[in-house]
C-alpha cells in the first residue's frame, strides 16, 4: 500500500542514500541488495554489490535518531558502518558490550505466506535485524509473548533479543483487510441469496 510505505519512498529518494562511500552503497547494502541494473557505461550489468547484509542478522551497536529525515545523511557519514550499527528512533533498552565477541547465530528462517519463522540464538542482548520494510501490520511472537518490532534505519525491522535460544514468528494481520474480507463475503452471500430468491419467484410466476 503506497500510502503506508510513503516513508520508504521518501527515504530512497533522498540524495544521500545512493551516494557511494569508498566504492560501496550503504543504503543498498542494508536492504540486502545483491545486484543493481543500471545504464552506466563501462560497468558490468547487473552490477554486483559487495558486503551486502543478510536477510536476517544480529547487531549490537545502535544509534538513536528520533528525526527520521536526518537518518539518510548518517548512512553516508564515513564514521558510520552500516554492517555493524543500526539507527533506531527509540532506545531499545540495553547497553552494547564493547568487544564482546560473537553475538550469536541465525540458525534458520522460513517464509510461510503471511508468516515468517526464525530460529536464532543470541549470546547477549542484541537486535535481530530484518532487511524488509517495517509495516504496522507485522507482529512478532515468541510463543505466546509478543515482542516489539522497532523501526531500524528509517525503514526496516529490528527486534530486541535477550541472551538465549529464540524461536520467533512474524505474523501479518491487517485489520482493514480482515474487515474488507468479511464485507466482501457478506456481499457475495447477499447477491447469491437475491439470485436464488429471484429464480424462485420467477419459477412460481411461471407455474401460476
Amino acid at each position: 500500500h503506497d500510502n503506508e510505505l510513503a516513508w520508504y519512498r521518501e527515504l530512497r529518494e533522498s540524495p544521500a542514500v545512493l551516494q557511494a562511500v569508498d566504492g560501496e552503497y550503504p543504503f543498498l547494502q542494508m536492504l540486502n541488495v545483491k545486484y543493481v541494473l543500471h545504464d552506466m557505461p563501462n560497468a558490468p550489468n547487473p552490477l554486483p554489490l559487495a558486503n551486502y547484509r543478510p536477510r536476517f542478522w544480529l547487531a549490537e551497536n545502535f544509534e538513536v535518531i528520533e528525526d527520521r529525515a536526518a537518518i539518510p545523511a548518517r548512512f553516508v557519514d564515513p564514521d558510520f558502518d552500516v554492517s555493524t550499527t543500526v539507527v533506531l528512533e527509540e532506545d531499545p533498552g540495553f547497553t552494547p558490550t564493547p568487544d564482546g565477541g560473537p553475538l550469536g547465530i541465525i540458525r534458520s528462517y522460513a517464509y510461510r505466506g503471511n508468516s515468517i519463522g526464525i530460529d536464532v540464538e543470541a549470546e547477549r542482548d542484541c537486535l535481530l535485524v530484518h532487511a524488509e520494510n517495517w509495516f504496522p501490520y507485522w507482529r512478532a511472537f515468541r510463543g505466546d509473548e509478543e515482542l516489539s518490532i522497532l523501526r531500524a534505519n528509517g525503514t526496516i525491522r529490528a527486534i530486541r533479543l535477550s541472551p538465549g535460544r529464540h524461536e520467533l514468528e512474524l505474523r501479518f494481520r491487517s485489520v482493514p483487510f480482515e474487515i474488507g474480507k468479511w464485507i466482501t463475503g457478506l456481499t457475495l452471500l447477499v447477491v447469491v441469496a437475491a439470485a436464488i430468491l429471484l429464480r424462485v419467484r420467477s419459477a412460481a410466476g411461471s407455474e401460476a
